[in-house]
């Protein structure tokens, strides 16, 4: 009896043990346990439509992106407006302007079009940006180009994408479209990220590419004329007389290796008079006035000499309604009076020279035919009809000339 006693004892002792004589402390232990969709997270693609890049002018190069000619609605000049996707695909204004160059400037917008393919899913797909040298400047909205595309039956352009098919569970598209700011300068690359993988109802870990091809767009370059040759000079001169000047040349001296084409224009002040001398005289003035000058232009084999011919394209003068901007039988082109204003001013060349391969009615021919290209020069010679009576030396006054990027 007592060794049974002993041992029921003993066992109660072990039984009670946990609670009497010890304190205790505890921790959990987390666990993690991945599912990866289909086995593996998959980093997302990006496709860039090479053959859809818009671009839109500011308020100053919009004068000479317009296609419009002066004799209606026929197509030429320095480019075509792609007005609802008449000429691009997928329905968003923008200008085809083939003279212009990889130059932008502040205010232009360029508009590029990306398809983002993910195999987790589009929802997988978080953020798509724009970057210029590699840094994020705007992100790029997701678009229906499907409803939009006017060139593949309402389909996005499986080829230009370089994609075999499009796939909308895993396909996205997008519009990035960047407007240039003024500090933007110099040759600039302009790339694409996107980023996946940081939605809520993903288990895969954020993953960011960026696009290996990239376009090269040189911002802000500078602008430049040069006007060599000496000054204007007419020498010493009769009343009544028709005399000449000594030939200058003028030169887009735009950034070095930009590319940039400008389209010349002229015009003069009103009065050119003699400072030093109070009794002087010439004509009805004191002054010689603007409509006693004209010019005649040479660039290559193209010249002024049949300025407002027929297949003239007027460019941005307004003075061409009246004919002001024509060359005159001796071949040389009036001044028109100096506004501040390039609507009132004269193309410099401006018409459609047979030597160039042009054809009766080429407008387009003749909307190259005024354009400096970045480093080339054209001649100019000036004629004067001087008044009479004449007296004095009339040095106060200038011709103005203005290059408007194309």
């Amino acid at each position: 009896m007592r060794k049974l006693l002993s041992i029921m004892a003993l066992a109660f002792l072990v039984f009670v043990m946990p609670v009497v004589l010890a304190e205790e402390a505890s921790i959990g232990g987390e666990v993690e346990v991945g599912v990866e969709p289909d086995g593996t997270c998959i980093p997302p693609e990006i496709n860039i439509d090479h053959t859809a890049r818009g671009w839109y002018p500011n308020d100053q190069t919009f004068y000479t992106a317009d296609f419009e000619s002066r004799y209606g609605n026929n197509e030429g000049g320095y480019g075509v407006f792609d007005d609802g996707g008449k000429y691009g695909c997928y329905g968003y204004d923008r200008y085809d302007a083939p003279l212009r160059q990889n130059y932008v400037f502040t205010g232009e917008t360029l508009d590029y079009y990306v398809l983002v393919e993910d195999g987790n899913g589009v929802d997988d797909i978080s953020t798509v940006q724009l970057t210029v040298d590699g840094v994020p400047v705007g992100v790029c909205a997701p678009v229906n180009l499907s409803d939009n595309n006017v060139c593949q039956n309402n389909g996005v352009n499986e080829a230009a994408f370089g994609i075999d098919s499009f796939n909308g569970t895993n396909m996205e598209t997008y519009i990035c479209r960047v407007i240039v700011q003024s500090q933007w300068t110099d040759e600039t690359f302009i790339g694409f990220k996107a980023t996946d993988g940081d939605e809520p109802n993903t288990l895969c870990q954020p993953a960011t590419v960026t696009s290996q091809e990239t376009d090269l767009i040189n911002f802000n370059p500078e602008l430049a004329l040069t006007l060599t040759g000496g000054a204007i000079n007419f020498g010493t001169v009769e009343p009544g007389s028709t005399t000449f000047s000594n030939t200058v040349y003028l030169g887009n001296d735009a950034e070095d290796g930009s590319g940039v084409l400008m389209d010349m224009y002229i015009a003069s002040d009103d009065y050119f008079t003699d400072p030093s001398n109070p009794l002087a005289l010439c004509g009805a003035g004191n002054g010689i006035p603007y409509t006693a000058f004209s010019y005649y232009a040479t660039k290559g084999s193209i010249n002024s000499g049949t300025n407002g011919d027929s297949d003239s394209w007027y460019g941005l003068g307004d003075g061409n309604w009246n004919e002001a901007c024509s060359a005159n039988e001796d071949e040389f082109t009036e001044l028109p009076s100096y506004s501040g204003d390039i609507q009132d001013m004269c193309r410099i060349i401006n018409n459609a020279d047979a030597n160039t391969g042009s054809y009766q009615g080429d407008v387009a021919a003749s909307a190259t035919a005024g354009l400096l290209s970045q480093g080339a020069e054209m001649s100019l010679t000036f004629k004067l009809d001087v008044p009479t009576p004449c007296i004095g030396s009339f040095t106060d006054g200038s011709f103005r000339f203005v290059g408007r990027v194309v």
